[in-house]
């Protein structure tokens, strides 16, 4: 759970640096976002047993539309984070902190 919750809040950290401070942090959130989809994955995948009868099953296979309706929430927002990301790595995307000293400098 503890490295769930730093990961995630490692990656809005850096995102927000991201966007106000420095463009290269992009990269940290590109890769904290692959963290996080990795986890998910394998907590879907881990195996359970069932207090019941004693099976095992995997974790996606008592998933339903509602858990698919989050994860199709937090896919987008994580999608939108990378895209952003990539672009202020590119330069598209200039950091608010680099264009206020460009601004600066021009007066």
């Amino acid at each position: 759970m503890t490295s769930r919750c730093l990961a995630v809040l490692l990656l809005l950290c850096f995102a927000m640096a991201t966007r106000w401070l420095v463009r290269v942090f992009g990269a940290v959130v590109i890769g904290c976002a692959a963290v996080i989809v990795a986890m998910a994955a394998a907590s879907a995948l881990d195996l359970r047993q069932s207090m019941l009868d004693g099976s095992t099953y995997r974790h996606f296979g008592v998933f339903d539309e509602n858990d698919a309706v989050v994860l199709l929430i937090a896919g987008i927002g994580l999608a939108v984070l990378v895209v952003m990301s990539v672009a202020s790595l590119r330069g598209s995307l200039p950091a608010m902190l680099e264009e206020d000293a460009a601004s600066a400098g021009q007066n």
